[in-house]
């Protein structure tokens, strides 16, 4: 028998937040805890050489994938939520410090940077150097939408289309 998350968390989880928190990381950990499907919104949408997948194609996919019975998805595409959130029970919102944030994206792109490391499973590397010269930086995606998801927030808390969803919003590591 497959282990599930609590009741209390829900066996369909989406992990938000902004970009370098940790949602790639928690939701690894939760789908190998509990044995669940992960679905890698990055993963889906980025192709090889750095193209984006369609956003017809990723409905599709995105349909089928929370079909499951049990998954954990992170990533921030409010785009595809109409699909997503319909069958999501738990949002987990990881809300660090700006500064925690920042220093764990900048480890994390360094990282990324120095290992050449293959990003979902294709060719994708980050180029660490374009990560401080290019308007496609990750750093300048971070200046440019911390404080507006954070504003965000709220607002998803009390939006009456999201009113089956169980909302945890983590604001320490620990936590």
């Amino acid at each position: 028998m497959q282990n599930h998350p609590p009741t209390t968390i829900g066996r369909r989880v989406s992990i938000i937040g902004t970009t370098g928190v940790g949602k790639s990381t928690l939701a690894a950990k939760l789908c190998q805890k509990f044995e669940a499907n992960r679905i890698e919104i990055d993963g889906l949408f980025w192709l090889p050489e750095w193209q984006e997948r369609p956003d017809e194609d990723m409905w599709i996919l995105l349909e089928e994938k929370t079909k499951a019975e049990c998954w954990v998805m992170d990533g921030n595409y409010s785009r595809f939520r109409e699909v997503t959130w319909a069958r999501v029970e738990t949002v987990v919102i990881l809300d660090l410090p700006y500064w925690l944030n920042f220093w764990q994206l900048f480890y994390r792109t360094v990282h990324r940077g120095i290992t050449k490391k293959q990003l979902w499973g294709t060719t994708n590397t980050s180029k660490l150097w374009k990560q401080f010269t290019s308007k496609n930086s990750i750093f300048y995606w971070f200046f440019k939408t911390y404080r507006r998801r954070r504003k965000s927030y709220p607002q998803l808390l009390e939006n009456p289309d999201y009113k089956h969803i169980q909302f945890i919003r983590l604001n320490s590591r620990k936590a």
